[in-house]
Parts: structure tokens; sequence; C-alpha cells
């Protein structure tokens, strides 16, 4: 295991940080980008040819309003802008809740847009309806040059090695090599995210956020942690729907995911989820229970793990915020009064974050390998 970095390295990680800060912050001159990054003018001036020779970058004009620094009187300065023309990364999101792949340009910008219901049958079900969509965004991309993909992917994942551990409730899947299959088929680098890490992603762009905690809540619970600006990353952590609260037998013992899952609550009711959601609207109050019970395990886990990482930015996103009107209130109460007087910041945003988020994951590991830069 390689515990140093050597030139090459640096040199790596260079071009990496500064494509990364021109296209969150960008139009710069390369007298910001050096105040910015703390890199030498020789550096950034090296850097920064080398990325517009690739066409990841390019000149621009001055932006309207912008205030240059170190610009001597009567010098034009030089802006440096993402390229969004020249190159393209494909994103996709593979969740129980549906797909989603976008074709995201060098800004960020999702350029095309496709969705496909879930198929999750079985492994082969599944490999094909990820292969169909990959093909068809493909279709869009035509005449597009795509550097790569980025895959945001439901269940357990080595991000490393490019492998689906385990997708739940998938028969038969189990440590698949996706990336490399993709690979095979379609001829393009191919990059395996966990999902909730690429809608967190995705959402600290634009917020300009630096330390949050993410759940995607739907049929199972998952979570993603930033720290600093990057996103922690480590093979089975953070599997907050399999946090205990309490002992087996009782009357509110299990896992969070019993309690906070769509799946978890049909189970317990013993019906439908769309049933337990009609009979709680209504007033029936063994339906409201369930959602009571879920906001109570929901607001205990948060806080827990809030003080745990001593991050008070939570974001919650996915397909039970749709039914927030049974819980979501309860929860902030609850969570007001665990917290003790901590500040806790509750946010909640959409899922489809997820593709664009798995794009703008792969472009950074994409430039981080030396054949791309």
């Amino acid at each position: 295991m390689k515990k140093y970095l050597n030139q090459q390295d640096m040199k790596d990680r260079n071009y990496t940080n500064v494509l990364r800060l021109i296209r969150k912050s960008g139009p710069l001159t390369r007298r910001q980008i050096e105040a910015e990054t703390g890199l030498s003018w020789g550096a950034v001036s090296n850097v920064t040819a080398h990325l517009i020779e690739l066409g990841y970058i390019r000149e621009c004009k001055e932006p309207l309003g912008a205030v240059p620094s170190g610009v001597g009187a009567g010098r034009i300065p030089i802006y440096l802008e993402a390229d969004r023309e020249k190159h393209f990364v494909i994103g996709m999101d593979v969740n129980a809740s549906g797909f989603r792949a976008v074709i995201m340009n060098l800004c960020g910008e999702a350029v095309e847009t496709v969705r496909a219901p879930a198929r999750y049958e079985d492994r082969e079900t599944l490999l094909g309806a990820i292969s169909d969509l990959t093909r068809t965004i493909l279709d869009y991309a035509d005449g597009k040059h795509i550097l790569c993909i980025g895959i945001a992917m439901q269940g357990v994942v080595d991000t490393k090695a490019g492998v689906s551990i385990h997708v739940p409730r998938c028969k038969g899947w189990k440590d698949v090599p996706l990336a490399a299959i993709l690979e095979s088929s379609f001829g393009l680098p191919v990059f395996l995210e966990h999902d909730p890490d690429c809608t967190l992603y995705a959402y600290s762009v634009p917020s300009g956020i630096h330390e949050a905690i993410l759940l995607r809540i739907d049929r199972g619970v998952g979570m993603a942690v930033m720290m600093n600006g990057r996103i922690f990353e480590r093979l089975g952590a953070f599997e907050i729907g399999c946090s205990v609260l309490g002992a087996p037998g009782e009357s509110k013992g299990g896992a969070l995911e019993q309690y906070a899952t769509m799946t978890g609550i049909a189970e317990r009711a013993g019906k439908t989820f769309d049933t337990c959601v009609s009979l709680a609207r209504s007033g029936d109050p063994a339906a409201r229970a369930l959602f009571s019970d879920m906001a109570d395990a929901l607001a205990l886990a948060i806080v827990n793990t809030a003080r745990l990482l001593n991050i008070s930015e939570i974001v919650l996103c996915g397909d039970m915020l749709l039914y927030q009107d049974l819980f979501y209130d309860r929860m902030l109460s609850l969570a007001g009064r665990l917290s003790e007087g901590t500040r806790i910041d509750f946010r909640v945003t959409d899922v489809a974050g997820a593709a664009l988020g798995g794009a703008m994951i792969a472009l950074e590991r994409f430039a981080l390998k030396p054949e791309s830069v």
C-alpha cells in the first residue's frame, strides 16, 4: 500500500485541484488560481496550459462585475473557465426507486436526461437494465466526446475496485465487477460510487457547504458524510439503516430500516406501503402510529450521528420525503429536544442530483489518472 506522494502524484493532484477550482468558481485569472491553491506561478501556468491543450478549460472574457487581483494598471486580465463544448461525462443513478442518466458538460450542467423504470428482479435482469440505460444515454450523446461514465449505485460498493458488492432485494447479486463489465461493453472508463455520496456531492457544489450528513430514505436508508469539503469513503461505513434502536423484543427494538423505510413500514403493518399512507392520511390510529415511530427513530438516529461526527448540517432526500406530512414535523420537534441546544439544521434535496453527482465524481477521478492528464 503506497504511503507517500511522489512527484507524479503531486502533479496529478495539481491538475485535479485546479480543474475542480475552475469548474466550481470560474471564470478565474491565473493569479486568482495561484492565490487559491498556493501553487507557484510557474506551476499554475504549466497546469492551465496543459488543461487548455486537453480542452478541459478555455480562456474567456472578463466576467461582468469581476474584480481581478494582482493585475497591474492597463493590463487586460485573461480569465479561464471550464470548456462546456468539447468534453462530456455520463452520470447514472441506479436505484430501486428508478433509474436516471445524464450527459454533463464540464461546467456541471446536465445537457440531456433519460429516465427508466427500475428492474431489480435478479442479477441478469439488473445487469441488462443498466446496459440498456447506458446504451440509451450514449445514443443521446452521439457526436459528443465522452470522457467517462460515473454510476451512483445503491447498496454496498467498493469504489476503488469498481465492484458492486451487494444490492438489496436483487437475487444473485454479489461481488459484481460492474465497472469492468461496462468498460468491456462500451469502451469507456467507468467509475462506481455509492449513490448517497453522489447526491451529497451534487448538493454541496451550488450550496457551498463543506460539512454535512446526507440520508437517502426510501426502500432503504443510505448515508453519506462530507468533512472538510471531501466525501468520506470507506467500504461498508455509515450503514445507518442497520443501526440498532433497541434490544430485540423491546417495543421499539431492532434496526432503523425496520421503522424508517417504505419496506420496513409495509412489513411491520402487513400491508402495502401505499395502503399504510392512505390509512394514515385518513386518520387511522394504527397507521399514523407507524409514521410516528418512523419520526422518533429518525430523530434519534440523526441526533446521535450528528453529535458523534460534530456536524450540524443534515440533508434529507429520497422518495419518503413525498410523505413528509406524516412524519417530518414530529421528527424535527423531537430532534430539537434531543439535541439539547446543539444546533442541527435540516435541508431537503432532490435525488435527481445522484446521477449528476456521479458524473462530477467520475470526472475528478478520471482527471487523477495519469493517462488523462
